[in-house]
């Protein structure tokens, strides 16, 4: 579909009511509750599309991508703007402390869009480009203008765990409506053919995201409260979460959910061993009784097959040792945005090869993968350096946790599940999570602890001693 074609499908009269109506929502949650839309966009726009096909809106990928240009971008700009200009004392100026992190995406998505010029798959790049830059540098933005202060932290990780529940309630309700039984969730059909939930909920790994996004929102106010409750909510939980984790029928995320519990449950209960070690015994019993009880079909998915010949795990490797082969051909441009395929196959066609840091190495070279390494490494430093210096129970060692979830969850997919097309927007919008709503209670903090000595002159003189 060309440009004009996609734009005259947006100007029709059913999509333009959707984007002003979208548009009003939008400012409206701006004003009241910006959080929530960061909560939603680090669920992926995949869900928002599966919403419009229920309602029997069947958006196209790239018009819905077209789409959320027009309403993200110039938003972002004017906020930004707003926000630059309006600084207050208790807010500093947008992501000041994270400026070498938005040089290196930003280089990374120049990389990308010059890669169109000496790539052999003019079709498959321009979409890839175009959904990166939309879902990815957008709201990777919009994370930076949107969570303002402690309170909006606050709320991000409570509008966390609610949209992430609703999907799963949602998603599964829809399953047993039109399959019967949560059995099917897995989709599938036949002789092991992967489908789509009744040709509407696309991808058999419906429900992993926010799977994982609960599991470290649990683990995030399990580290970051002093409450009782809060300890025990991911032990109690685990089970039920682990049991629809398999069941969505995702390898990548059932390892990253694997990731995410064992580094939430160390950093969370560090200081507790007996605790810790009854949390990794919950994990472990409960990962028995989910894999002695799950179908046939599901169990060899999940537990026995990963190294067949032919499965998941094989081809896994074989395109990733094609990545490398790609890259060694041309170490320094790559081969250009969206030439895994015509590389590996000889064709302009709509793959990846299940693996992000593969195929960074063999599109973009060392020009691209070296700000890609660049962005892991600011958040991964920043967590490693609150860890370090907040003890356990206080909410930014909370959010340090969140954000190590965060890591694990997009580890385990970039190695063995989604392209760069799907998966560097969610690394770029947690990235810019992590560090913003990391910046932004370390600097609240800080800028109490000054006032809180100078109402006790006693306790700063024996500091001082």
């Amino acid at each position: 579909m060309e440009f004009g074609q996609m734009l005259d499908q947006i100007m029709s009269p059913v999509t333009l009511a959707l984007l002003i109506a979208a548009a009003v929502v939008f400012l409206i949650v701006v004003a009241k509750a910006p959080e929530f839309l960061v909560a939603i966009l680090l669920i992926g726009p995949s869900y928002i599309q599966w919403a419009f096909a229920l309602m029997n809106l069947q958006i196209e990928r790239r018009t819905f991508a077209v789409a959320g240009a027009f309403v993200f971008v110039p938003a972002v700009l004017l906020v930004a703007i707003m926000r630059l200009t309006q600084a207050s004392e208790r807010e500093p100026v947008i992501g000041r402390p994270n400026f070498p992190y938005i040089i290196a995406t930003v280089f990374m998505g120049l990389v990308l869009l010059l890669g169109l010029i000496w790539t052999q798959a003019p079709v498959y790049g321009d979409q890839k480009t175009r959904e990166y830059f939309v879902f990815g540098m957008a709201p990777m933005l919009l994370a930076f203008v949107l969570i303002r202060d402690v309170a909006s932290v606050r709320r991000l990780l409570w509008w966390v765990l609610g949209m992430t529940t609703l999907t799963v309630v949602l998603t599964s309700a829809y399953v047993l409506a039109t399959r019967g039984t949560l059995f099917t969730m897995i989709m599938v059909h036949g002789e092991g053919e992967v489908g789509s939930m009744a040709g509407t909920l696309r991808g058999h790994g419906a429900l992993s995201t926010p799977l994982l996004l609960t599991m470290g929102a649990l683990f995030a106010m399990a580290g970051g409260r002093r409450s009782v409750w809060w300890k025990v909510a991911p032990v109690l939980l685990f089970p039920l979460i682990g049991f629809f984790t398999v069941m969505a029928g995702t390898r990548s995320n059932l390892t990253g959910f694997a990731g995410v519990s064992l580094a939430g449950s160390f950093l969370a209960y560090r200081k507790h061993v007996g605790v810790l070690l009854i949390v990794v015994l919950v994990l472990v019993s409960a990962g028995l009784v989910v894999y002695a009880s799950a179908p046939q079909s599901v169990s060899e998915r999940m537990f026995s097959n990963w190294f067949d010949e032919g499965e998941g795990g094989t081809i896994r490797i074989t395109m990733f040792k094609t990545c490398l082969a790609g890259f060694f051909d041309s170490p320094i441009i790559g081969q250009g945005t969206g030439g895994w395929p015509t590389y590996a196959f000889g064709i302009d066609a709509y793959d990846y090869p299940h693996n992000m840091f593969g195929e960074m190495l063999l599109e973009g070279g060392l020009l691209g993968f070296i700000p890609f390494l660049l962005i892991w490494g600011f958040i991964v430093g920043r967590i490693i350096r609150i860890l370090r210096t907040y003890p356990v129970g206080t909410e930014i060692y909370g959010l340090a946790i969140f954000g190590a979830g965060l890591v694990m969850m997009e580890l385990a997919n970039g190695l063995g599940h989604f392209g760069l097309a799907h998966h560097s927007c969610t690394l770029l919008m947690s990235g810019a999570v992590v560090l913003r709503s990391t910046f932004v209670v370390e600097h609240a903090q800080a800028q109490e602890e000054p006032v809180a000595d100078a109402e006790t002159p006693l306790r700063a003189v024996l500091t001082d001693t």
